[in-house]
Order: structure tokens, then sequence, then C-alpha cells
């Protein structure tokens, strides 16, 4: 509720319309030429499928040929040496992401989302997940790529002239609630230490650090080491033994995790550090792993939304305009007067701040912040 009103009063994003369409018809047109070199709809799983039996790929007439399909078999291309097969799943992914993102992401989303020439106005929600995170829509904001090839969109949203975009990210938001809650002491100490989480889980996987932030991430929502697998490319095995390690090192957050299972299978809820709940549905598949990512999830969202009242209320007392434009789970950014960026910046890092006193106190808070012309600028 309190951070009803600060999401009234958040103002509109300004887009580099030329740029963004410009990059769409890119997309379009080298899409278009690798089908067109291909020979086939890459869309038509009957023509996939044919094409990729010339490689020597034995398939049943009913087989999947969806994303997670194509990585495998590119996998064990790579692994067998099979270079006809490699170069044409790669073709095959890379013209159907070509498609895709053209699809979502190209004139069309213009035509439905900018207004008066530049300027995109979401439909933000206070409350519009499960755990209380919030939610946008009509365009979603919180769905433009971070990370990979698609970040590039976030280099189309700009600044207001004269402006710059202050961009403040919360370090290792859920894991600091996630050291918080389970009083896992190995976790916390790391954390204290400025220990990097997830160069801690690339090591201990044997990878690299993106992935190692996935594995991070994607195991503290007790997925399955086989979907692992499939994200990250890795062996099952590899994933298996990681997860026995990683049970090892941090044995009471694993027995934490234990707990609030039992606890959801008992209340049918569970709750985050504010005490508010969150619901957990006994019928649905995902109630086990809810009932550990409502509390994690679910209390970074309650300090991220209070971090942003903070700033609201921080801004009338000191008369300058509320100039957050976006949040995104654990970024917050604001589009502000080159002249004010530094006044602006402390504001938000003491909202921030005080929220991680009151919610978490025995682990800091850190944020990051950078400013630039756009979302994905560094500093300028």
């Amino acid at each position: 509720m309190p951070a009803m009103w600060a999401t009234l009063d958040m103002p509109p994003v300004r887009m580099d319309v030329d740029g963004w369409l410009g990059y769409a018809a890119e997309l379009k047109a080298d899409g278009e030429a690798i089908q067109e070199s291909l020979g086939f709809n890459v869309k038509s799983q009957p023509q996939v499928q044919a094409a990729l039996r010339s490689t020597g790929l034995r398939l049943r007439g009913d087989a999947s040929c969806d994303v997670n399909a194509l990585t495998v078999w590119l996998q064990e291309a790579r692994q067998m040496g099979n270079k006809k097969r490699v170069a044409l799943v790669e073709q095959i992914m890379r013209a159907r992401h070509c498609r895709d993102a053209y699809s979502k992401y190209g004139a069309k989303w213009v035509a439905e989302n900018v207004e008066d020439g530049e300027w995109v106005y979401p439909n933000w929600k206070v409350t519009g997940a499960e755990t209380g995170r919030m939610a946008c829509s009509d365009p979603n904001m919180m769905n433009i790529p971070k990370r990979g090839e698609g970040s590039v969109y976030r280099s189309f949203f700009i600044a207001s002239p004269g402006n710059v975009l202050l961009v403040a990210d919360v370090q290792q938001q859920e894991p600091r609630f996630s050291a918080y809650l389970s009083k896992d002491e190995t976790l916390r100490q790391e954390i204290m230490d400025g220990i990097d989480l997830h160069q801690v889980h690339a090591d201990m996987f044997g990878t690299d650090r993106p992935t190692g932030k996935q594995i991070n991430l994607s195991l503290n929502y007790l997925i399955s080491a086989y979907s692992l697998a499939l994200q990250t490319g890795m062996p099952v095995e590899e994933i298996e033994e990681g997860i026995r390690q990683r049970r090892m090192h941090y044995p009471m957050y694993y027995s934490w995790m234990d707990r609030q299972q039992r606890f959801a299978e008992k209340n049918s809820y569970v709750t985050t550090v504010t005490g508010r709940r969150v619901w957990t549905n006994p019928y649905n598949f995902q109630a086990i792993r809810n009932a550990v990512n409502g509390p994690i999830q679910g209390s970074s969202a309650d300090q991220t939304k209070l971090a942003l009242r903070y700033v609201w209320e921080q801004c009338q007392i000191e008369s300058l305009p509320f100039a957050v434009i976006l949040v995104v789970h654990d970024e917050m950014v604001l589009d502000v007067p080159r002249k004010l960026a530094a006044r602006y910046k402390k504001i938000v890092n003491d909202a921030f701040q005080e929220t991680g006193k009151k919610l978490m106190p025995t682990i800091p808070t850190v944020i990051d912040f950078r400013t630039g012309s756009t979302w994905m600028a560094k500093d300028e």
C-alpha cells in the first residue's frame, strides 16, 4: 500500500524510436536471409525435422523441435564433431531468434506502445505476482532483456533532454535475504566478506560466472538438475554433483528450505520478513518451490517497494520532481537532470539502506549505481 501513490506518480519513459525500428529491420532481414539460404521454413516442425534427419539424426514423427530439444541436439552434435548438424541447428536457432525478436519487438511494438512520438506509459501494478512483486503491462518493461544480445533494446530507452538516466541496482538482493531468513552462517559470512556468491557457484560447478549466477538463482527456486542442465548445457551428472556440494556448503540454508516446505504444506502460506503472507496452492505442482521462493522473492519485493515509497517522500521533502521511471525487481531507474544526479543518488541510496536496516538488519545492503544517456549505458 505505501508504494501505491509513488507508482501512480511514475513519469513515462522516453524512447529512441528510430534506433529501435532500425535494429528491428536488421533482425528481420537477417532472419529472412538465413531462412532463404536454408530453403525451408524454420518455424515449421515437419520441415525442421526433415532437415535434421538429413544430418543423420533419428527422430520420431512427433518429436518436438522446440528450443530445448535444439539445444540438446546442438550439444550432442558438438560432442560428436558433426559440423553439418552443428551449422544447421545454429542457423535454425538464429533464424528463429531473429523472427521471434522482430515479432515481439518490431514495428508492431512501437505502434502499440509509443505515444506522442517518443514516450512509453507503462501500466505499473504494485502487486502483480503471487510473491508480491511489482508487475508491468502495456508494455511489460520488466521483460526488456538485461543480458545477452537482447540487452541492446535497453539502449533505445533514453534520458529526457538535458537529463541522464540514473540506474540503481541492488547487489545480490535475493541471496542476501536468503542468508538473513535461513541464518546460514557460511552464506552470511560470504556476504559480509564481499565474496561474489555467483563466482562461488561458478567454482563449485566448474563453470563461468554468468552460468554460476544462473545456477545460484535457479537453485534458490528448487529447479531440478535436469532442467538446470538443459538451461546451462552442462551434463546432468555435473549438476547433481554440484548440488551435493552446495548442500554441504550451505547446510543451514537447506534446513531452512525443508522447514519452509513443511510449514507451507501445513498452513498453505509462508511469510516475508515483514510478516506479509504469500499463499501457496497445495494443488499446484509449483507449491513446493513457492514455499521457498515466496519468502525470498517476496522479501526482496517488500524492500524495493518500500524504498520506492521513501524516494517518493524524500523528493517531496526536497521539492524535487519524482523521477523514478522504471522498477524492475532489484533495479530502479530515474530520469534526472544531470546537475542533480548526485543528489538523487543519495536519496536512492539512503532509501535502500533504510529499508535494508529495517528488513534484514544483520545483512548489509549494497547498491551499484551508474549513469548514462541510455538505460544500458555505463557511467558517462
